[in-house]
């Protein structure tokens, strides 16, 4: 039992350094951010953009 909770402790302060090193370090990678933003942004253009002309306002209430 006294080994089991070494273990535990270890593994436990190894994956919290882990995780603090990743949190200071994610501002390096702004670019990658904002280039997979900006291809989910094109994409949905794309795909509302090739939507049928009769079915563009078929959810709004009121009208004919």
């Amino acid at each position: 039992m006294r080994y089991q909770n070494g273990i535990v402790a270890v593994a436990t302060v190894l994956l919290g350094a882990l995780m603090l090193t990743g949190t200071l370090f994610t501002g390096h990678f702004p670019q990658a951010t904002r280039a997979e933003a900006v291809g989910f942004d094109a994409l949905a253009h794309d795909l509302f953009a090739a939507a049928p002309a009769n079915e563009a306002g078929k959810d709004k209430k009121g009208g004919l």
